[in-house]
């Protein structure tokens, strides 16, 4: 489907009349001015409800509240052949184009975690999650990278600092047993191991400051077995905290990259928990430093609750994964911004 035919197919959806449209539960997809409905609609024959990935087309509201908007829903409804081409067409826009908005009436109890190694979605974040939080962190200090003065220069000065710093400090908030931690120093480490091979000075000049690493990585977790699970696994930089608890950590405003994977989220904080804990960590952002928000469940907190912290949004999902079956697939919301004031 090009622009044009994606233009005509609106017009056309818009020229319907509303429907109530029954669901079971939805979500909003948003892209530019427009909402579709996704979810699992109400079907008479069908007690448990038919999937659809793009069911309607609404009217944009507040995805907090969305009062009416959920389980009956006024929308101009979107048939079967155009719901294919619509799906298709949105998978292939910029992450930063397309938003999964869950609204807050869907919503579950919050869970009590135990050892996070231990949990049933512990294969989904090692195998989906933790992955996708490693690209985006490798993409976030290439790009830092591109613009030292050498390649290779893996430190900085700040102003008015006199030390050499490691060019990146980072902190997973909710860092469970550090299985994410140590996917990100192993990466590190091959590049170590790359740096050697090339027989790179800044490197040589790095080991010779006695830093010896590219990125400092620190976690929190308000579970105590989390942390003495980190430790044994040698993360020295792990303690135990709640979300807007960052007493003991090193420095003042002295992080470079933030890392919400899985906190931020439904059934594990609530929206206001959130909300507080993401403006707390603001506070020891770096400005030009980057914060990720993903997670197993649907993430409380949006685009535009991100816009009014003073965060520039960089990405807000995957495109290309927001019409998989949720059986199957459970890594769609993902936000990547960046602290510019």
């Amino acid at each position: 489907m090009t622009e044009t035919d994606f233009s005509r197919t609106i017009r056309s959806i818009r020229e319907r009349p509303q429907e109530d449209i029954p669901a079971i539960w939805c979500n909003l997809i948003r892209f530019r001015d427009l909402g579709f409905l996704q979810g699992q609609l109400w079907a008479e024959e069908t007690p448990a409800g038919v999937y659809r990935p793009l069911a309607a087309l609404v009217d944009l509201q507040d995805p907090v509240e969305l009062n009416g908007f959920w389980p009956s829903v006024m929308a101009r409804p979107v048939e079967r052949n155009e719901e294919a081409w619509l799906a298709s067409f949105l998978s292939s826009q910029d992450p930063n184009e397309v938003e999964l908005i869950v609204p807050e009436r869907n919503t579950a109890r919050l869970m009590d975690w135990g050892r996070f190694d231990e949990a049933p979605e512990h294969p989904v974040y090692a195998n989906r999650i933790h992955p996708a939080v490693i690209d985006a962190v490798e993409e976030i200090r290439n790009r830092w990278e591109a613009r030292s003065i050498h390649p290779c220069f893996a430190y900085r000065r700040d102003a008015g600092c006199t030390s050499l710093e490691p060019l990146d400090r980072l902190l997973d908030v909710g860092c469970g047993c550090g299985d994410l931690i140590q996917g990100l120093q192993e990466g590190i480490r091959r590049k170590e191991e790359a740096l050697k091979r090339c027989g790179c000075m800044a490197l040589q000049q790095l080991r010779r400051t006695g830093l010896g690493r590219f990125l400092e990585c620190h976690g929190i977790d308000i579970n105590p077995d989390n942390v003495e699970e980190a430790r044994c696994r040698g993360l020295a930089n792990v303690r135990t905290g709640e979300g807007e608890d960052f007493a003991g950590l090193p420095g003042e405003s002295a992080f470079d990259i933030l890392i919400f994977c899985g906190l931020l989220n439904r059934q594990v904080t609530t929206r206001e928990q959130s909300e507080a804990i993401l403006h707390t960590a603001l506070s020891r952002l770096r400005r030009s430093g980057h914060v990720i928000i993903t997670g197993y469940t649907s993430c409380h907190l949006t685009a535009d609750d991100l816009s009014r912290l003073g965060l520039m949004v960089l990405q807000k999902c995957f495109p290309d994964r927001l019409f998989l079956d949720y059986n199957d697939y459970h890594l769609r919301q993902f936000y990547v911004a960046r602290k510019d004031a």
